[in-house]
Parts: C-alpha cells; structure tokens; sequence
C-alpha cells in the first residue's frame, strides 16, 4: 500500500499552511511593532519640536520683559520730546542698560525712527523711513502688558534678533527703544547644545532659509510657524536609529515567529500523517481496487467515524452505479435510435417544406415555360409555312429554266414567281423567327436549369459556390409571384466563394424572396443586395410591404408561427430557414416597422466553423478572392 503521495500531499498542506499563518503573523507583527514605534517616534519628535519652540519663546521673552523695564523709564520719555536738553541724561542712562549681564546695540528713535541716543559706536543701523516702525508707533497703546515687535534681521552680513518697544509720554506713544541682539548668542548657548542631537533646523523668512541650527540630517520634514517674529521653523529629523532599532527588533520577532512555525509544522506532520493520511490512504487504495473490480465492496470498520462514513457510502454509491449503468446502456441505444429517426424526420421535413414552396410556384413556373414555347410553336409553324413556300419556289424556278429559252422573258418569270410567293420576306423574316425561337429555349433551358438545382435532394454536402448565382437562379424560380406586382431591384457585389450548401441557402433565399412578395399588398418595390463585409457575405432582402409589430417580431422564428390565413402557410419556412443559417454558422435577423416595410439580413462566414475545407475548395476560394 502506497501512502506516499498522500502523506506529501497533507504535509505540504500543513507546512504551507503554518508557514503561511507564521507569515502573516510575522506580518501583522512587523505591522504593529512597525506602527508603535512610529506613532512613539511621532510623539516623541512632537514633543522634542515643542520644547524647542518654547525655548525660542522664552530666549525672546525673557529680554522683551527686561527691555519693556527698561523702556518704561522716563527718562527716555523725555528724551524723545526734548532730545538737546536729554541728551547726556539719555546717554548715560543708556550705556548703563544690561539684560541678563550682557550690553546690546540699543536706540532710541523718535516716531519718524530718527536716532535721538545709540549705544553703538559706529551706527550702522538707521530706522529712519521705516513703515513698520512708524506703523508699530502709531499703534501702541500705553498697557500693563504692552506688545513688543520681533524679527529676525541680517546687518553688515550678521543676523540680529529686533526687539521694538514704544516709549511713551504723558500716556502717549513719542518714540521706540530698539534693541539688536545678535543670533549667534542662541547658537552658543550651552543650554541648547544637546537639544540639537539627530535634529536639524532652518529657519524661514518668506519661504527663504536665513539660519540654520544643529548639525545636517536626513529625514521627515516638519513645518512649524512662529508668528512671534514672523518666522516658520523647518525642523528635520533623523529618522536612520529609529529605523535601525526597529529593523532589528522586527528581524528578531520574525525569525522567532518563523521557528516555532517549523516546530509547529513537524508536529502537524507526524500527526497527520499517522492519524490522516494512512487511513485516507487506506481508503484510497480500496477505493482503485473496488473500480479494477478485484474487490466488491470496501471495509467499513474503520477507526474514525468519517471513513467509515465514507467507505459505506461509496459502498452505496458503487451498487447504485452500477444500476444507473444498465439504466443509461439502454437509455443510450434508444437515444440513438431516436436520434437516427428526427435527423430523418428533419430532412424530411426541409425537403417538405422546399416542395411545398414548390408546388406554390408550380402555376407559375408552369406559365413562365408556356410563354416561350407559344411563340417558339408559332414561330415554327411560320418557318414550316415558309418552307413550303420556299420549296415551291424552287420548284418553279427549275420548270422555268427548264422551258424557257430567253434570258429576259426568263427573268420577268423568275421575278414573278418570286413576288408570287413573297420570297423577299421570307428572306427578312426567317432570321428573327429563328433567333426569337433560340431565346425561348434557351429561357425554357434556364427555368428548367433553376428548378432542376433548387428542388433537389439535400445531400448535406458543404463546397464552395457563388451566393450571387444562387440568389439569382432562387429569382428565376418565384419570377411569376413577383412581376405581377412587384419591381425588384437587384445590387450583387463582388463575392468571394462561399463554403456552404447551396440548396440549402436557395431555400432560405426562396422563402425571404415569397415573404417579401405576400407581404406587399398591391404593387410594391423588392431590393437584393449583396456585399462583402468582414470576412463575411451580407444579403439583404427589403420590402416596402406592411411590416410587422414588436410581438410578431419576437415569434417570427418560431416553429408553426404564421401570420397567413389556414391553409396558406405552414409556419415552418422562416424557422427552417433560421436552422439552416444556424447551421452555416452565420445570424439572420430582421427589422421592421409597420406601415414601412421589412428588412431581412443574412450574415455568413465565407467558411462555417465545423466545416474543413480540402485543398481544391481552398484553392479556388483563394482564387475567386484575387
């Protein structure tokens, strides 16, 4: 007994299996861990940016509220309205100003930004014309917590924090303390030298960096105002110890996750193997033996309950196969006897339904041969008239010149009996007589000829043929239903051959050529067209009849569905003829609106798809496409 196969089978399937599950637990583990320590990196860099931009507003605050001290003195209140008398006192007053230990470039300007007292010793800052100064003047209002103007400025290639305060006087704003403290005190400040590690930060003035902080870094990009001055802050982090803890954390989780998938997989094997796979096995090989018939039935007193479940109920099933066997043997030799009986009902059937379009054309067809052999019969009676004239004739003239000895009376005599018997028009006339005869045979050769291929047995043969020809020779069968009231206008492209069976098509083109004819009442028109069109032949049949509706439409193929009186259709020639398309491996459809008329369309493949064409047929189809 072989349990190889499926003992491999199940063990792949649980080694797949766990292994899958380890993946996807890996994975969503990765995920997590991933995402956790993400969200905490995210937390923790929010919160490092924020105590950073805290430290920027305290370094600003701090010397604002030293400076607002220092600008609310009087002294400089009255500088600005009495700048020459003030002069010294203001000077003084200002070389003695210090904020946190430290002297600053500080002026005193007038609401118009004139310098009244500086303590720079070569001024290379002026503030006169100033809009924001004179804006920033004009709007100050004598508060306990008056506002202070801060911005980031560059000066002779060095950047200055400005801190602008109003100096007021008698409660009204007379001018600005002007404070220009330089940047790099906050670059060397110790206090900041560790906020700067793994973090990067420019500093943007319209959109336009004019200093940079820490050390340069790669990472996310964090974008944070500072309305205080007026600035945005850039900060970048280094994002590469977040991602080299995380990868070795992930690396860990994953290959402890992908151990104990291996365990797990070994375990499941063993197990299934001896709990699974033999006793599977088992059935499996009783299961072959009982189909080769070297056994009859299977064991049923296996261990587990779903074997034995199984074995009694192949048991079942083998008895009750065996049984629909003998049923389906004999179902199978009646089915092909019945098969053998419709095909030959069918033929039957087609070739009934062809006849009995037949015997309707019969009248006519039968008139059609009669009016060309009237005129051949009269016309033979003239030609056997005239021969009797000519022979007496010829009689005469040899009488003549047998008794006659003079050349002239012999000539009035000749042309006497000549006009006695009317020679000169029987010359004229026996010509026409006889090519009028020539074409009513050869009328008569071709009716006969049309009739002769349409009303033969089917033989089911499929060969290439012309589908013009055979609308045309389908044409000279029905004239006499049509040229009564009926003008038929005729359009034939140039076809390809077409592998088909002719006779059958002859009669789908019969029955949509007499449909067309009943359905116009009085006269009418009848357009045929044919056309070559993507790798398929169209024909057209259009009527200007009556039409038909939507329901009538919808039951048109229908077997024994008819529109005609009792007695004048079988309701079989537009369902036989939809078979025989079918059959082509082409679509026949149709359109129709009452009161315009109706227009059926066969399409056929130039080659049906059940169809292998023989060389020759190949050869010539190929020939007649060039």
């Amino acid at each position: 007994m072989n349990r190889s196969r499926l003992a491999t089978g199940i063990v792949r399937l649980t080694a797949i299996s766990t292994l899958l599950l380890g993946s996807l637990l890996a994975v969503l583990v990765a995920y997590r861990v991933g995402s956790f320590m993400e969200a905490s990196e995210q937390q923790r860099v929010e919160k490092e940016i924020a105590l950073i931009v805290a430290r920027f507003d305290r370094f600003i605050d701090d010397r604002v509220t030293i400076l607002r001290d220092h600008a609310e003195f009087s002294v400089l209140g009255h500088g600005v309205i009495q700048p020459d008398s003030m002069a010294g006192y203001v000077s003084d007053f200002m070389y003695g100003f210090q904020v946190l230990g430290r002297q600053y470039k500080e002026t005193l300007v007038d609401p118009l930004g004139k310098t009244i007292s500086t303590t720079q010793e070569h001024p290379s800052i002026h503030y006169t014309g100033a809009d924001w100064l004179t804006s920033f003047i004009a709007r100050s209002q004598p508060t306990a917590n008056q506002l202070a103007h801060v911005s980031l400025n560059a000066v002779a290639g060095n950047l200055y924090w400005r801190i602008a305060l109003p100096v007021f006087s008698l409660d009204r704003p007379s001018g600005a303390l002007i404070t220009e403290i330089p940047f790099d005190e906050l670059r060397q400040s110790k206090e900041w030298a560790a906020v700067w590690d793994g973090i990067a930060l420019d500093i943007l003035k319209n959109d336009v960096a004019v200093a940079q902080l820490g050390s340069r870094v790669t990472g996310d990009v964090i974008r944070v105002p500072w309305p205080k001055a007026g600035l945005e802050f850039s900060f970048v982090v280094d994002d590469r110890v977040v991602r080299e803890e995380g990868a070795a954390l992930i690396t860990s989780l994953v290959v402890l996750i992908v151990l104990m998938s291996l365990i797990i997989t070994g375990i499941a094997f063993f197990w299934s193997k001896k709990q699974l796979a033999e006793p599977i096995s088992e059935l499996s090989q009783g299961v072959k033996l009982l189909w080769s018939g070297k056994i009859s039935r299977l064991k049923e007193n296996h261990s587990w309950y779903e074997t034995a479940q199984m074995a009694r109920s192949i048991n079942e099933m083998y008895d009750t196969l065996l049984k629909r066997e003998k049923e389906l043997k004999h179902s199978h030799d009646r089915l092909v006897e019945t098969n053998d009986e419709l095909q030959r009902s069918q033929k039957y059937l087609v070739q009934s339904e062809k006849m009995a379009g037949l015997g309707t054309m019969a009248a006519g067809v039968a008139h059609e041969i009669n009016n060309p052999i009237g005129f051949v019969k009269s016309n033979l009676g003239s030609l056997q008239s005239y021969a009797g004239s000519l022979e007496a004739y010829v009689r005469d003239v040899d009488r003549v010149v047998e008794h006659s000895n003079e050349i002239a009376a012999l000539k009035d005599q000749l042309n006497a009996l000549k006009e006695q018997h009317d020679i000169d028009f029987l010359i004229e006339d026996i010509e026409p007589l006889l090519s009028e005869s020539m074409e009513g045979i050869q009328r008569v050769s071709g009716i006969v000829a049309g009739l002769k291929d349409f009303a033969r047995v089917d033989s089911g043969a499929f060969e290439a043929a012309d589908i013009n020809e055979g609308v045309r020779s389908t044409l000279k069968v029905v004239w006499n239903e049509l040229k009564y009231h009926c003008t038929v206008h005729e359009s034939y492209d140039q076809l390809p051959q077409v592998i088909c069976n002719i006779g059958q098509l002859n009669q789908v083109f019969m029955n949509l050529i007499v449909n067309a004819s009943q359905a116009i009442q009085g006269s009418g028109d009848i357009f045929i067209s044919t056309q070559s069109e993507d790798g398929c032949v169209v024909i057209k049949v259009r009527d200007t009849g009556s039409g038909m509706d939507e329901r009538t439409k919808k039951s048109l193929f229908n077997p024994f569905f008819t529109t005609k009186p009792a007695g004048k259709g079988t309701g079989l020639g537009l369902s036989i003829s939809h078979g025989i398309v079918e059959k082509h491996g082409g679509v026949i459809s149709v359109e129709s609106q009452v009161g315009e008329g109706t227009t059926f369309t066969v399409r056929l493949p130039l080659k049906p798809p059940h169809v292998d064409v023989t060389e020759e047929q190949q050869h010539a189809e190929e020939t007649t496409a060039g």
